[in-house]
């Protein structure tokens, strides 16, 4: 009898989580204060443009992060998906063309599918 994979958990170090969600908290609780700030015209807070861009950008890294699958499971013999906070992506695996190590991260990588537009 074979014993079949049916979940592959992706693992980062506990350490790196929390501080990478900690980190991600505090930008947030700072975009918030600068908000607040420019809004009411403090004189010694940020003005509203570069407050609204700050918003953004840790909106657009919390979007990111939130995607990043923690989790692949096979779902059939040909049905991958990748689990993340935010989204579940199933694909064919003859959909993926490569995976291999993303360069800059700790323990990442880089799932380039037929449907991508760009590789890693």
């Amino acid at each position: 009898m074979w014993l079949r994979l049916t979940k592959y958990r992706l693992t980062l170090p506990t350490a790196y989580r929390f501080l990478v969600f900690g980190v991600m908290t505090l930008m947030s609780l700072v975009g918030f204060g600068i908000v607040v700030s420019a809004i009411r015209g403090s004189s010694q807070g940020p003005p509203l443009p570069f407050a609204l861009l700050w918003c953004g950008a840790v909106a657009w890294n919390w979007y990111v992060l939130l995607g990043v699958p923690y989790e692949i499971r096979f779902d059939s013999d040909n049905r991958i998906s990748f689990v993340s906070l935010a989204r579940t992506t199933t694909l064919t695996a003859s959909d993926i063309r490569s995976i291999k190590p993303y360069g800059g991260g700790v323990g990442f990588t880089c799932c380039v599918t037929m449907a991508a537009r760009s590789g890693c």
